[in-house]
């Protein structure tokens, strides 16, 4: 089973990610876990195997997406990180240890579905 990990401070976004993603998982080995903050999202990943971790950039009032991505890479290095922004040109090659961006206006059918191909 591969697990994925999703972190946003915004309950309506992490259930319109929820509902797409459980549609593009179907018949897929892969279970999700979502988190609202950049804290819970670094024990989350400290403690458990995850297969992928999706994180947004802002997530007041805790750390943010990146300041997570330098954590989590303390302590795994090989885990690809997925960036959720609402403007991706604000960081592209910007942040070290970033293997994607997504933006957020770009979350639509089908487009996790090709991140899980690319990095499952």
């Amino acid at each position: 089973m591969r697990k994925v990990i999703y972190a946003d401070d915004h309950k309506a976004i992490r259930e319109g990610v929820a509902m797409l993603m459980i549609k593009e998982i179907e018949g897929l080995d892969i279970s999700l876990d979502f988190v609202e903050q950049g804290e819970p999202l670094v024990e989350r990943v400290r403690a458990r195997e995850y297969h992928l971790v999706f994180t947004d950039n802002s997530m007041p009032p805790g750390i943010s997406g990146i300041e997570a991505t330098r954590r989590i890479r303390s302590f795994n290095s090989t885990i690809p990180i997925i960036l959720v922004c609402s403007d991706v040109s604000r960081f592209l090659g910007r942040v070290d240890g970033i293997q994607d961006y997504l933006e957020k206006g770009d979350l639509a059918p089908g487009v996790f579905l090709k991140i899980f191909k690319k990095y499952l």
